[in-house]
């Protein structure tokens, strides 16, 4: 359906421009780590936590933290071409909030990792130069970067489906749809999606909350009619896949 794909399109597109703008604000936070580390001492490590919290904010961080909670009223307005009831915007609220603060907590936890391993280091007695080295490889290791990404690309299906939910019509089925299925494509997402059909409430729920989907799922549940559904090729399924 020409709707469903380009709702895919726009979140897909979300979730690529979230990436690019965190890979240059990753390379800045590394220049700036450095740079604090160039004047480190066992002393002024002490005040590691003050010192990361203004590298985040220089770097753009919460910038970045609030621009996205901005963008997430986009997924809304693209949602409301699918289905257009009507929604809890307090349940939203909170999903944002929630949302906001993990990815805040992504970025002190990596302050946190990093301080642990500059103490370590600091103790050996090496020098500069190879506690930015140091540094590197542990801001590397904290995964930082790759769980930020992920956790967006998780988070804005998330407020996507519940948008979804929220606004769908009480005599809606569902059809399960998001990417081509490729290499990426986890087993369990492959069965429901081959399966082609469209689901009640239960099944979607099922699937929904299936563990087998887990982080950074690319796919959807989309609310329809019954007759828009056997209209575009979907027949009743049962969404059980091993």
């Amino acid at each position: 359906m020409i709707l469903l794909e380009k709702n895919q399109e726009e979140m897909e597109a979300l979730a690529d421009e979230f990436e690019d703008r965190f890979d240059e604000i990753f390379a800045f936070i590394f220049l700036l780590a450095s740079a604090e580390i160039l004047l480190l001492t066992s002393t002024t490590l002490n005040r590691w936590d003050e010192r990361w919290s203004r590298i985040l904010q220089k770097a753009g961080f919460y910038d970045l933290l609030q621009e996205y909670s901005k963008r997430l009223d986009e997924i809304d307005k693209s949602v409301r071409k699918i289905a257009t009831g009507a929604v809890d915007k307090k349940k939203l609220a909170l999903l944002k909030k929630l949302q906001i603060k993990e990815l805040e907590k992504i970025g002190i936890d990596a302050g946190l990792n990093l301080k642990k391993g500059l103490y370590k280091h600091i103790m050996v007695g090496v020098t500069q130069q190879d506690l930015v080295k140091a540094m590197a490889k542990d801001l590397q290791g904290s995964r930082f970067k790759s769980y930020a990404k992920t956790y967006v690309s998780t988070a804005i299906n998330d407020y996507r489906q519940l948008l979804l939910n929220e606004r769908a019509k009480p005599t809606d089925v569902w059809v399960y749809e998001g990417a081509d299925i490729d290499n990426k494509t986890r087993d369990f997402c492959k069965c429901v999606l081959n399966q082609a059909g469209y689901f009640n409430y239960d099944q979607k729920v099922a699937i929904e909350l299936n563990p087998k989907r887990r982080y950074n799922c690319r796919h959807g549940l989309f609310p329809i009619s019954e007759e828009e559904a056997l209209k575009n090729g979907y027949a009743k399924a049962s969404g059980v896949c091993k």
